[in-house]
């Protein structure tokens, strides 16, 4: 059984509507993202039902757009660590940044 906060008639009612979501496929949902998340050596993920619910609500529960999203947020993440240093904002030796905030390659 998921660890989810039941949600009111009124807003039941509102996320099978508008957020496409199936109640009786909510725990197949999180099962298939856990296992997901699990096979993903490079990915450090909370795995809590309720925070996993939250995610796939931002995504009208289309568990393969989830799958993109949380992919590209740690591709963001790893390439502006790689690029800039974040406690003092110290630059890398290959890269300076330019006016407006690009990136461009050092003389």
């Amino acid at each position: 059984m998921a660890n989810i906060r039941p949600l009111s008639e009124h807003l039941a009612l509102k996320a099978q509507t508008e957020l496409n979501e199936v109640p009786e496929k909510i725990e197949e949902d999180l099962n298939v993202l856990k296992t997901w998340i699990g096979k993903q050596p490079h990915l450090r993920a909370r795995t809590d039902d309720q925070f996993l619910v939250n995610q796939i609500l931002l995504t009208h529960f289309q568990i393969v757009s989830y799958f993109g999203i949380v992919s590209v947020t740690y591709l963001v993440s790893v390439m502006a660590t790689t690029t800039v240093e974040i406690p003092f904002l110290k630059f890398s030796s290959d890269f300076v940044m330019g006016p407006i905030g690009k990136t461009k390659k050092c003389c």
